[in-house]
């Protein structure tokens, strides 16, 4: 880090617990159950030009992919409650198959910054990352978002306080399915 700029990264929220193992459903749930609420103070995301305010999530674990795989969607969502919600994502990756397996790592990184300043709810965020992992299918990783969408979201309340929510959706209900998050990070990097 060269200091030129006089602006600095910051640890926003950092955990080392091994989550709460999820056991993913047909709808989206939370990869992070046992974690304290990963937020974004109000006021952070600001600034926009050569020094825009910007996120990066970081986060591991492992997964378990049984003989009967279903589809798998990993995705980020953002709340303005400590409850988790996936109704409002940050981007999602595409839906894919694992190979069949046990203790598999997995790795997400997450870059997400404003784009455009609006009043209330309406500034704009964009979310560009990917997610990777052993047993992941050739290529072995999958963008967030998928493939041909739209990596913004045009709902940001500059004046709110948010909460991030990596979660897992599943094509079907499949016992043996897991996932265990070994770590987040989260980083204010302007």
């Amino acid at each position: 880090m060269s200091g030129f700029t006089g602006t600095m990264f910051e640890e926003l929220f950092s955990c080392y617990l091994a989550a709460t193992t999820t056991t993913p459903a047909a709808s989206a749930v939370s990869i992070t159950q046992g974690y304290p609420g990963i937020a974004v103070p109000a006021m952070y995301m600001g600034k926009l030009g050569d020094e825009a305010s910007s996120l990066r999530l970081i986060l591991s674990g492992q997964m378990t992919a049984t003989a009967t795989v279903p589809t798998w969607l990993f995705g980020v969502s953002f709340t303005t409650s400590s409850t988790f919600s996936a109704t409002t994502p940050l981007g999602a990756s595409a839906t894919f198959t694992p190979t069949a397996g046990t203790g598999g790592y997995f790795y997400m990184q997450v870059d997400i910054g404003l784009r455009a300043i609006a009043v209330g709810a309406a500034s704009t965020v964009a979310s560009i990352g990917k997610v990777e992992g052993a047993l992941f299918p050739s290529p072995f990783w999958q963008s967030i978002p998928a493939t041909n969408t739209a990596p913004t979201v045009t709902t940001w309340d500059l004046n709110q306080q948010y909460y991030i929510w990596p979660y897992l959706t599943l094509g079907a209900a499949t016992a043996g399915n897991t996932v265990s998050v070994h770590f987040c990070k989260l980083y204010g990097e302007n």
